[in-house]
């Protein structure tokens, strides 16, 4: 064989080597993450979205975090209402899940005893009229990273950027876990309604 031949081949190693490593390097990265999560949601891709988002941690913190601000807003009802969702919080965490996953899906949305709460706390979150619209910055930190993400809420013509904790699981996989700045959030959008 010829040097060149040799040296062709060589070249062709190194380069499928190098694609490799970066392919395979670029699937453990938040970015990819947060492009699959975006993916999920647009191709209302369940199994996908379940393996990016720790649904059940994402809805229990949006909760706690919905209760804070109901119960320091000065309202008695308000208060009221924030030490229900949080006496229910588990449960209504686990019916979220289960209601993302139906409309995921596509199938029609089953009666629950906990309906009221489901849907007070998704209206009050304007969860159902937002719309991921695209990934702004990714702040990487060891096991952690803040995604921020722009959404856009339909019904009020508004954009708002969402912090978006993604962490490392034991596996190595970045999964969302939190929105952290979801309290300031609720506050914009009361503002606006």
């Amino acid at each position: 064989m010829s040097k060149l031949k040799k040296a062709g081949i060589l070249f062709a190693i190194l380069i499928a080597g190098a694609a490799s490593w970066f392919y395979f390097y670029w699937m453990n990265t938040p970015a990819y993450a947060a492009g699959e999560i975006q993916k999920a949601v647009q191709s209302h891709d369940y199994d996908l979205l379940a393996y990016r988002v720790d649904l059940n941690k994402v809805y229990s913190a949006a909760i706690d975090d919905s209760a804070d601000v109901l119960s320091k807003d000065g309202e008695k009802d308000h208060r009221t209402a924030a030490s229900l969702l949080r006496s229910l919080k588990s449960p209504i965490a686990d019916e979220l899940v289960h209601q993302t996953q139906l409309r995921f899906q596509g199938k029609k949305k089953e009666s629950s005893l906990f309906d009221e709460p489901v849907n007070a706390i998704t209206s009050y979150l304007g969860f159902t009229t937002l719309t991921i619209t695209q990934c702004l910055s990714i702040e990487e930190k060891g096991d952690q990273a803040v995604v921020s993400v722009r959404v856009h809420d339909r019904k009020l013509k508004h954009d708002f950027t969402w912090k978006v904790l993604m962490e490392k699981d034991v596996n190595g996989t970045w999964c969302a876990t939190r929105i952290l700045n979801l309290k300031d959030y609720i506050r914009e959008r009361e503002a606006l309604l």
